[in-house]
């Protein structure tokens, strides 16, 4: 096919240069008043700058944080101090807590020892009462056997010597009854049979009824 050229004249070849390196530039680089902080550029249609319709809510709006800074400071003061006298009270207890707990601790264990040396002394004192119940016990019935045997060496002397002058002496079931009648006896603490006896003071027999203590004579 055939084309048909039309000649340009040197103004048209300049102007045509001119539009397309223009053109180039703001393909490349956004045009200057974005990054330049002077007001906006005015628009074909009247004078005034472009306004949009819907202002930012003041809730958009950021401030700067200079301001805020005496109220954080005096929080994070208030903080340090609260947290200085929380540490104070916690140590003061710790301290107090520990003090009243070694005192109790000596006051336990002093009160233990007393109560160990009390009971120690209570078991040596009636350790020696045993021990000298147990000896007194032990006397009194070897003197009761020493006693005894006298009195039955003085009833056979009575009886031989009632032999000797032809004299039958009463028999055994004759005192027996004797004693069945006349003596009485009750429990007594202070002897070491655990009872007492003795003859009735209406008994004929009680006027010739030998001391018991006679017999203890050396």
């Amino acid at each position: 096919m055939w084309k048909l050229v039309v000649p340009r004249t040197p103004s048209q070849t300049i102007g045509i240069r001119y539009l397309s390196t223009c053109a180039k530039r703001l393909s490349q680089y956004p045009p200057t008043y974005f990054s330049n902080p002077s007001p906006a550029p005015k628009n074909m249609v009247g004078s005034s700058p472009l306004i949009p319709s819907n202002p930012a809510s003041p809730s958009h709006i950021t401030y700067s944080p200079a301001s805020n800074m005496p109220t954080q400071r005096k929080l994070g003061f208030g903080k340090d101090v609260a947290l200085c006298m929380a540490v104070f009270v916690l140590t003061y207890f710790a301290i107090d807590n520990y003090i009243s707990r070694q005192a109790l601790q000596t006051e336990s264990f002093k009160n233990s020892m007393e109560h160990q040396k009390a009971l120690t002394l209570a078991q040596l004192s009636f350790n020696n009462a045993r021990k000298k119940r147990e000896i007194q016990i032990l006397n009194e019935r070897k003197n009761f056997q020493k006693r005894e045997m006298k009195m039955a060496l003085h009833i056979a002397l009575l009886r031989k010597q009632l032999e000797a002058t032809g004299v039958k002496p009463v028999n055994i079931n004759e005192a027996i009854n004797e004693f069945e009648k006349n003596v009485k006896m009750e429990n007594s603490l202070s002897n070491i049979t655990g009872t007492s006896l003795w003859v009735v003071d209406d008994a004929d027999i009680k006027s010739h009824l030998p001391s018991t203590h006679e017999y203890d004579k050396k």
